[in-house]
C-alpha cells in the first residue's frame, strides 16, 4: 500500500524554514550541553586572613596548553613521550563538558581548584651553593567539583584514602571527627607528625595538610569569617595579571609580612653576594614592606611558543611615584658592543636601562624616603650610606662616572660581575683606584688581550678594567671571560651549573641571534630587562614527565645528544621585563615553560 501524505502547499513553503529552525535548535542543545558549569568565585571559599591564594579555572586547559607548548613539541619526541599524551587535555576537558565518563574523570574535567595558605613555617639559611629558604606551608585545596554533594561526600570519603595511603603507605591510619556539623576524614602515618585532612560541604571538596587550614575555609564557606572576595586589591587589581590566565596566585599584604623576615636575603642574592649588603637589602625591605607593599598578584597563560607570566607587587603610590621618578629608564639603550661583553655561558643576565644610574642611590633616597615612616626612611638612608662604603667610592665619584646602562652578569649563584657604561672616561682611575683599594688593599696590574685589568688583595677578590666606554667589574677569571666573549673566543668555562648543556654555540649573548631578537622585542625602554638563555627549566620538567612515565631513566645525559642539543636551542629564551607604574612594580616573562618548572623543584624537596 503507497500512502502520500498531502501538505498543502504552505506548508511545503515552510518546510526548509522548519527544517533549518530544527537543526539550530539541536546545534544549539548540543552546544549548551557542552557549555563548561559556570564559574564560581573560589575567592569566597578562602579566609581572608590567608597569607596566600591560588587557583587554576581547569585542569584540562593546563595540561593542554603544556602539551601545545614549544618545549613539548622539541622535546617530547627527543625523550620518547608519546604523541597521545596530547590529547589528554583536550580529552579531559570533553569528559567535564559531556559528564560522561568515571565520577573521578568527569571532576577533572569540570572542577576548579583553589589553594588557600594560612599558615607558614620556614627555615632560612646559607650552604654552599648561596642562601636558601625552606618552607612548610599550611594549606587546604578546596574543589568545586560542579558535581552533587554525594559524588562530593564519596570522594572525600573514599577517593582521598587511596590518595593518602599512596602518600603514608599501607599503615596510614583514618581517624574521624567533626567541625561545624562537617565530617573531619583525619590520615596520619605510625611513624610520621605529618597528615592529610579531607571534608566535603555541598559540592565542594577540602584537602588540607593541617587541620586549622581546612576549619579556616569551612568557615569562609558557611559566611563565619570575612573572604578572601572581599580584599580589595584583589579585586581591583586582578584584572592587570589574569588575562585569560590558566593559573593565578596572591600574596596578600600578610603573607608579604611573614616572608619578609625571611625572603629577602634570597631575593637580594639576586643582585649581590657579599653577605653584609644582602644583610642591609633584607633588613630595609624588612621595614618598609609592611608600610610600602599591599600585595602581589600572578597569571600565567599559555601562548605557542610558551607561557607569559605576569608579576604586579602593588605599592603604596606615594612610594610608587618616589619609584618612579627614582628609577626612570633611560631615552637611549644598549648597544650591540655591551651584550658581546656578556659570555653565552653565564646563567643569565639583568639589563638596567635607568637614566642618571649613577645617582639613583640618591634618588632613590630623595624621593621614597618621604612615604616612609622614619624607621623606614633611617634603613633606606643607612642602605645607601652602607652601599658607597662597601663600594669604596664617593657618590659624587659614581655620579660623574656611569653612565645611563649597566649589565649585571650572573655566573652562577653566588657570583656576579657587571658592565657598565662609563659617561666619563677621566674619571674612572679614581673610580677603580676607589673601588680596588677597598679597607686598604694593594693594587696590582695585568694586560689580558690588550685590556689592563686592575686586581686587588681585597678577600672579595674584586678586579676592574675598562674595554672601551663599559667599565667591568668582578673577579679576574670572569672579566677574562667578558673579554674573551667579545673577541669570539670560546676558551671560558664550560658547562653549565645544572649540569645540562649550555646552549648555543655563540661566544657571547651579542652574537647568538636567538636571545639578540628576543631581546630586541623586549628593550622598548624599560629599566629593567632580565634575560635567561638557556631554558634549563623546561629541559628539567620535561626531563621529570619523562621519568614519570617510564620513557627514560631522566639521566641529564640525555639531554646532551646532538638531536636534543637541535630542540633545546631553538627554544626561546627566558626574558623579563619590569616597569615602575603609579601602582606599583610590573614583571611581563615570557618563558618556554614559566612556572611550571617549579614543580620539578617541589617534587625534589
Amino acid at each position: 500500500m503507497n500512502i502520500k501524505t498531502r501538505f498543502p502547499r504552505r506548508w511545503k513553503a515552510l518546510l526548509p524554514a522548519g527544517v533549518a529552525l530544527t537543526a539550530a535548535a539541536l546545534g544549539l542543545g548540543a552546544y549548551f550541553a557542552l557549555q563548561r558549569p559556570p564559574r564560581v568565585a573560589m575567592t569566597r571559599c578562602v579566609p581572608a586572613s590567608s597569607l596566600a591564594f591560588a587557583e587554576v579555572y581547569n585542569l584540562g586547559d593546563v595540561i593542554d596548553g603544556l602539551t601545545s607548548t614549544k618545549a613539548w613539541r622539541e622535546l617530547a619526541p627527543v625523550l620518547g613521550l608519546s604523541s597521545q599524551l596530547r590529547e589528554i587535555g583536550p580529552v579531559v576537558s570533553l569528559l567535564g563538558r559531556t559528564g560522561l565518563g568515571p565520577d573521578e574523570a568527569v571532576i577533572a574535567g569540570r572542577a576548579q581548584f583553589a589553594l588557600a595558605v594560612t599558615g607558614l613555617e620556614s627555615d632560612a639559611g646559607t650552604s654552599e651553593e648561596g642562601p636558601y629558604i625552606h618552607f612548610k606551608p599550611h594549606f587546604a585545596l578546596v574543589i568545586e567539583t560542579h558535581s552533587s554533594p554525594a559524588v562530593a561526600e564519596r570522594i572525600a570519603r573514599d577517593k582521598i584514602t587511596i590518595v593518602a595511603r599512596r602518600l603514608f603507605g599501607d599503615s596510614a591510619a583514618e581517624d574521624q571527627d567533626s567541625y561545624q556539623g562537617i565530617e573531619l576524614h583525619i590520615f596520619h602515618s605510625a611513624d610520621s607528625a605529618r597528615q592529610m585532612l579531607a571534608a566535603s560541604t555541598g559540592t565542594l571538596v577540602l584537602v588540607g595538610n593541617d587541620r586549622s587550614a581546612v576549619q579556616a575555609c569551612l568557615d569562609a564557606i558557611a559566611g563565619r569569617v570575612q573572604t578572601l572576595a572581599d580584599d580589595q586589591v584583589l579585586s581591583n587589581f586582578r584584572p592587570v595579571v589574569d588575562r585569560e590566565a590558566a593559573m593565578f596566585g596572591y600574596l596578600t599584604a600578610a603573607g608579604i609580612d611573614k616572608l619578609s623576615l625571611v625572603g629577602p636575603a634570597v631575593v637580594s642574592s639576586r643582585f649581590t653576594t657579599d653577605t653584609e649588603r644582602i644583610g642591609a637589602i633584607a633588613n630595609l625591605f624588612r621595614h618598609i614592606s609592611g608600610q610600602a607593599l599591599s600585595g602581589f598578584l600572578y597569571g600565567a597563560q599559555f601562548t605557542p611558543d610558551g607561557v607569559t607570566d605576569r608579576y604586579l607587587t602593588v605599592v603604596n603610590p606615594r612610594i610608587a611615584s618616589g619609584m618612579s621618578e627614582a628609577f626612570r629608564a633611560s631615552a637611549g639603550l644598549p648597544d650591540q658592543e655591551c651584550l658581546r661583553l656578556v659570555p653565552r655561558s653565564a646563567e643569565d643576565f639583568t639589563v638596567i636601562n635607568i637614566e642618571s644610574l649613577g645617582g639613583v642611590p640618591q634618588l632613590a633616597l630623595k624621593h621614597i624616603s618621604p612615604g616612609l615612616d622614619i624607621v623606614g626612611a633611617l634603613a633606606l638612608r643607612e642602605f645607601v650610606i652602607g652601599f658607597f662604603s662597601h663600594l669604596g667610592v664617593s657618590p659624587d665619584l659614581t655620579q660623574a662616572t656611569l653612565g645611563d646602562h649597566m649589565i649585571l652578569v650572573k655566573f652562577n649563584q653566588s657570583e656576579i660581575a657587571t658592565i657598565t657604561q662609563v659617561k666619563d672616561a677621566h674619571s674612572v682611575p679614581a673610580y677603580i683606584q676607589g673601588y680596588l683599594g677597598y679597607k686598604g688593599a694593594m693594587i696590582r696590574t695585568e694586560n689580558y688581550k690588550g685590556v689592563d685589568i686592575s686586581l686587588s688583595s681585597a678577600e672579595d677578590e674584586r678586579a676592574a678594567a675598562l674595554d672601551g666606554e663599559y667599565l667591568l667589574m668582578g673577579r679576574p677569571v670572569r672579566i677574562r671571560q667578558m673579554i674573551d666573549a667579545r673577541e669570539g673566543s670560546t676558551a671560558y668555562e664550560k658547562g653549565h651549573p645544572a649540569g645540562l648543556t649550555v646552549c648555543g654555540s655563540a661566544a657571547s649573548i651579542g652574537d647568538d641571534a636567538r636571545i639578540t631578537q628576543a631581546l630586541s622585542v623586549s628593550l622598548t625602554g624599560a629599566p629593567l630587562i632580565t634575560c635567561s638563555p638557556c631554558p634549563d627549566d623546561a629541559a628539567r620538567l620535561m626531563l621529570e614527565i619523562s621519568v614519570l612515565t617510564r620513557t627514560t631513566d631522566g639521566s641529564p645525559e640525555i639531554l646532551e645528544r646532538e638531536e636534543a642539543r637541535r630542540a633545546f636551542d631553538s627554544l626561546p629564551p627566558s626574558v623579563s621585563v619590569t616597569e615602575f607604574k603609579d601602582i606599583g612594580v610590573y614583571t611581563e616573562t615570557r618563558s618556554a615553560i614559566g612556572n611550571l618548572g617549579l614543580i620539578v623543584t617541589l617534587n625534589s624537596d
